[in-house]
């Protein structure tokens, strides 16, 4: 009898820890990604992104030779790409969304989050890479097909067609070293 309950709650539990796990790496993407930036602070839109709950930045890339920062209010920084940058170059579909959302996280913590700079709905329904752009300080939007995604809520869209969220990456940030890097 004790083996005859033992084995479903063992199962039970597995069966748990597994969907535990799945839903937490369900929040990234399954795209690559690579981009290593420093120092941070040479970017204003970057730093204050990476700073301040509630601000986000885009990153872009031009003709491999630069990179430019935006802000909301479509501020710009461009920096030149190193030679140390070179040897890791930046591997995307559209460009970088990066920031910290004004919500705190389970943790009562204000997460850094960074996002592909693509349309997931455009993306995935007609294989147009089309960028979304800022549509206020934490909401993007795509131009082709309207839809708008909630940067303080996990990319989620809010309006137009689309169903999924923005493509997210592992971001990490060292202030000691100003350092930026999202890897998937």
């Amino acid at each position: 009898m004790k083996r005859a309950v033992g084995l479903p709650v063992l199962l039970l539990a597995a069966a748990l820890a597994a969907a535990c796990s799945d839903d937490v790496q369900d929040i990234y993407s399954s795209y690559p990604a690579f981009f290593r930036f420093s120092p941070v602070t040479a970017a204003s839109q970057l730093y204050t992104a990476v700073s301040n709950p509630g601000q986000f930045c885009t990153v872009t890339f031009h003709n491999g030779q630069y990179y430019v920062f935006t802000d909301p209010r479509g501020t710009s920084t461009s920096w030149p790409v190193t030679a140390q940058q070179q040897y890791g170059r930046p591997v995307f579909i559209s460009g970088f969304i990066v920031g910290t959302p004004a919500v705190i996280d389970m943790s009562g913590q204000f997460p850094l989050t960074a996002y592909d700079l693509v349309c997931p709905h455009c993306n995935e329904s007609d294989y147009i890479t089309r960028p979304v752009a800022f549509d206020g300080e934490t909401q993007m939007t795509c131009p082709r097909c309207g839809s708008s995604y909630d940067l303080n809520n996990g990319g989620m869209p809010v309006s137009g067609p689309a169903t999924r969220t923005l493509y997210r990456y592992h971001v990490a940030y060292s202030q000691g070293t100003q350092t930026l890097i999202i890897q998937n």
